[in-house]
């Protein structure tokens, strides 16, 4: 069974994203996300609205180096290596069916009460 999943990503890497420049999210940990999960775009301030999404195509489990092979496009592979510099174990999520909404929505109707997450938060429809 897909899940939805509400993600944080930076404004300038979700416009990667949407122009299909960035195939990867990368996160430093261990994930549980899966292939074939929705993932709605919240994009972090100055935005701090959910914009898009994207499903999930593989997620591969690896170390920096592993992880940092993946990535074919000259988008930020100095700032990912930056990024993932240190983490024993991290997570490269393939970006699949990426798209922008028309109108962006407000986090609030995703979380509820809850704040916007740091990394991703899983969203009970």
């Amino acid at each position: 069974m897909n899940r939805t999943i509400v993600m944080s990503i930076r404004p300038h890497y979700a416009e990667a994203i949407y122009g299909g420049s960035k195939g990867y999210e990368f996160r430093r940990v261990r994930s549980r996300i899966r292939t074939g999960d929705r993932v709605l775009v919240y994009e972090c301030t100055p935005i701090s609205r959910v914009t898009g999404e994207f499903r999930v195509g593989d997620v591969v489990t690896g170390t920096p180096a592993e992880l940092l092979a993946l990535e074919h496009s000259a988008f930020g592979h100095a700032e990912i290596e930056r990024y993932l510099f240190g983490a024993r174990v991290a997570t490269a999520i393939e970006i699949v069916e990426a798209v922008r909404w028309k109108k962006a929505r407000e986090w609030q109707e995703f979380l509820g009460g809850r704040k916007p997450p740091q990394s991703y938060a899983f969203f009970e429809e």
